[in-house]
C-alpha cells in the first residue's frame, strides 16, 4: 500500500513514485522468484528524482523543485487510498504453509506485535483508542452498529434493553464489538484470498490436493486464536 519511497542524508532526498506499473512489477518480481529483479532495479533506479536542498538554483534537483514535488505529491488528492484492484493476490499463497503465514501476519495485523518495541501497535487498539469511553460522545452510526452488535449477541433485546447493557460497561462493550468488527473483516479477507489460491494445497497425510476452501476450513481459525493470544498478551 506503499505510494511513495523516500531516503534521505537531511541534505539530499531521493524519491520515487510506487506506481500502479512499479507495484505489478514488484509482485511479477516477487511470483518469479526474483528473476526479473534486475530489470526492476533499473526500472526504479530511472524513475527516482535527485533533490539537494542546498542547491538554491531553479533546477529540476533544486531545494525550489524539491519544496515543488512535495506540494504535489504529499497532499491529500495525491495519498488516498490505493483501490484493492492494484493490490489483490500480491502475496503468494500455493499451499497449507503459506496459509498459514497469511493468518499469521493477518493476526499480528489485527491484534498487533507482542514485542515491548511496538505497544498498541495493531488495528484493534487503534480504533479502540478512537472511540474513547464515553457512550455519549460515540458518533451516531458507532451507536447504531453498537447497539445493532448487542442485540444480535442477545436474540430477543430490544433496543432501550441494548443500550442500557452497553451502558452498563461501556469499554467492554466497545471492546467486543471492535474485535468482532476487525474478525468479520481479517475472515473476509482471509477466505478471499483462499479463492484467490486456484493452486490449493497438498495434504501431506491424505496425500491428495485440497481445494481452497478446504484449507480456509482447516486455517482460518489461526486468525481468531492469534487476535485473541496476543490480546490476552497485551490485557484487553
Amino acid at each position: 500500500r506503499v505510494r511513495y519511497f523516500a531516503f534521505t542524508t537531511f541534505a539530499e532526498f531521493a524519491v520515487f513514485a510506487v506506481s500502479r506499473k512499479i507495484r505489478e512489477a514488484l509482485v511479477e518480481s516477487l511470483r518469479s522468484g526474483y528473476a526479473s529483479s534486475e530489470e526492476l532495479r533499473e526500472r526504479i533506479h530511472s524513475e527516482t528524482l535527485i533533490f539537494r536542498l542546498h542547491d538554491e538554483g531553479e533546477g529540476a534537483d533544486s531545494a525550489s523543485a524539491w519544496v515543488a514535488w512535495v506540494g504535489g505529491h504529499l497532499v491529500p488528492e495525491a495519498l488516498g487510498p490505493i483501490p484493492l484492484s492494484e493490490t489483490r493476490n500480491s502475496v503468494v499463497v500455493e499451499g497449507a504453509e503459506d496459509l498459514e503465514a497469511l493468518a499469521a501476519r493477518l493476526s499480528v495485523f489485527a491484534a498487533g506485535s507482542t514485542s515491548p518495541s511496538l505497544p498498541d501497535s495493531g488495528m484493534f487498539q487503534s480504533i479502540r483508542a478512537r472511540l474513547g469511553e464515553d457512550y455519549e460522545t460515540l458518533g451516531s452510526a458507532v451507536r447504531r452498529d453498537l447497539l445493532v452488535f448487542v442485540m444480535a449477541q442477545r436474540p430477543g433485546l430490544e433496543t432501550t434493553a441494548a443500550e442500557r447493557v452497553v451502558r452498563d460497561d461501556v469499554a467492554g462493550s466497545l471492546q467486543e464489538f471492535v474485535a468482532a468488527s476487525i474478525h468479520s473483516l481479517m475472515s473476509r479477507l482471509f477466505a478471499a484470498k483462499a479463492i484467490e489460491n486456484s493452486s490449493g494445497g497438498y495434504n501431506e497425510n491424505q496425500g491428495r490436493c485440497l481445494s481452497p476452501f478446504s484449507l480456509y476450513e482447516t486455517r482460518s481459525s489461526r486468525v481468531t486464536t492469534g487476535i485473541m493470544a496476543v490480546s490476552a498478551a497485551q490485557g484487553w
